[in-house]
């Protein structure tokens, strides 16, 4: 079985912080499926320390080996970037965040 994470966090107009953790598995059947593992409030700052121990964390709690994980695709977050680095995974950008970034340059730009 591969496995390919997923991660983001996000902070709700209350400005309460979340992480969510999804994967892509490519099961013994050669077939794909996607599932939510973890959408968890998070107290601690996003230090690529705690993205790191919270990844492992969930790995865990789930029985998921780590050598399973083949990448992780984040946003190009400093933090995130680090803590793809400290697990030893392929790092991938996501798109949506890398489109995200490039309509609200593409406005300033205009304005």
């Amino acid at each position: 079985m591969s496995i390919w994470l997923a991660l983001d966090y996000w902070t709700s107009i209350t400005q309460e912080s979340y992480l969510l953790v999804s994967a892509i598995i490519l099961n013994t059947s050669w077939q794909l499926e996607s599932i939510t593992l973890v959408i968890d409030h998070c107290s601690e700052s996003h230090t690529a320390g705690n993205v790191y121990h919270q990844v492992n964390q969930v790995l865990s709690h789930w029985d998921l080996d780590r050598c399973q994980v083949k990448s992780l695709c984040t946003d190009d977050a400093g933090n995130m970037v680090i803590a793809v680095e400290l697990l030893e995974k392929q790092h991938v950008l996501c798109m949506a965040h890398v489109t995200a970034l490039c309509d609200s340059r593409t406005k300033r730009m205009w304005h």
